[in-house]
């Protein structure tokens, strides 16, 4: 599957609080990506990299 960005597009990660969900939403951030926020279950507004999850 491929997924395609441009510089207007808005992500939201799925599973930003696990070990590999904050080392990819780091590796995105500084890269440029607009992360708009996270989901994860039974975490509810708990503070990821910077981002609200």
């Amino acid at each position: 599957m491929a997924i395609f960005l441009d510089n207007n597009s808005k992500v939201i990660v799925q599973g930003m609080t696990g070990s590999e969900g904050r080392k990819h939403t780091q590796r995105m951030l500084a890269s440029g990506t607009n992360i708009v926020g996270g989901v994860t279950p039974r975490r509810a507004a708990r503070a990821s990299t910077s981002r609200t999850v």
